[in-house]
């Protein structure tokens, strides 16, 4: 038996921009005014995703200190 993974089952059908739109409707309703969170910079799929939104992104630097 073969399994599929959840972005095969459920890719292209709405569910992330359903989730997302009850998101915004939650940070309303809570008298929100920005929504924040990250993608790594390789998740081509994600950031154009965001990107088909409306979202804006925001460059920033990560720091790393090895120790």
């Amino acid at each position: 038996m073969m399994k599929t993974s959840l972005k095969e089952r459920v890719g292209g059908k709405g569910v992330g921009k359903q989730f997302m739109e009850q998101i915004k409707e939650y940070a309303t309703s809570e008298n929100c005014t920005i929504i924040q969170w990250q993608t790594p910079n390789f998740n081509i799929e994600a950031i154009h995703f965001y990107h088909k939104l409306g979202a804006i992104p925001k460059n920033k630097e990560r720091f790393f200190w090895h120790i």
